[in-house]
């Protein structure tokens, strides 16, 4: 079962985020060349430049795990996930459609939070990946996956499973950004 609970918390961790990405570029009525435009600068900011960055924190002993399991060793890839998403925020303003760019500025906002948040107390990264990672798939589809949201239960047990998360860590990663997608499409 550890080795389930492995294999879930590493396909709906990063590698996620990724696909998520690339499921909203398809999805958010953008020309071809678009498509193109905004996947190079995922990859390169999203995948590459944090990729770097964890194999020479990993290597210079300044992040011990992939998982980063320490709160206070996040701070740092977290803050080049920011800057990155912050850099997507502005390419995405310049070049993209409004809808592409509403997504990308939820999700600023949940990351944000988190990464506040995770000043203080160390909170599920991964249950906030994959609610605003399911939201926006189902917002894109009009909610025709909304038994993606069956996936959010084993993602957690998993990170229970694996001991990486408490289980009011995992409710906070979870409503947290739930609650900020519904009073963002609310009231804006």
């Amino acid at each position: 079962m550890t080795l389930f609970a492995e294999a879930v918390s590493l396909v709906f961790g990063a590698p996620w985020i990724f696909i998520i990405g690339w499921a909203l570029l398809f999805s958010s009525g953008l020309a071809k060349s678009q498509i193109i435009f905004m996947s190079i600068s995922f990859l390169l900011l999203y995948v590459l430049v944090p990729g770097a960055y964890m194999a020479y924190s990993m290597k210079k002993g300044y992040i011990e795990d992939f998982d980063v399991s320490k709160r206070q060793e996040r701070y740092g890839i977290m803050s080049v996930y920011l800057v990155a998403h912050i850099m997507n925020i502005v390419l995405a303003y310049l070049y993209m459609t409004p809808e592409f760019l509403e997504k990308l500025l939820i999700a600023a906002l949940t990351y944000t939070t988190i990464y506040i948040i995770t000043f203080y107390w160390k909170i599920s990264l991964h249950m906030a990946i994959n609610i605003v990672g399911i939201t926006f798939i189902n917002m894109a589809t009009g909610w025709h996956y909304v038994w993606l949201y069956a996936l959010i239960p084993i993602v957690a047990w998993s990170r229970l499973r694996l001991k990486m998360h408490t289980p009011l860590q995992l409710l906070a990663g979870t409503v947290i950004p739930f609650v900020e997608i519904a009073v963002v499409r609310l009231f804006f």
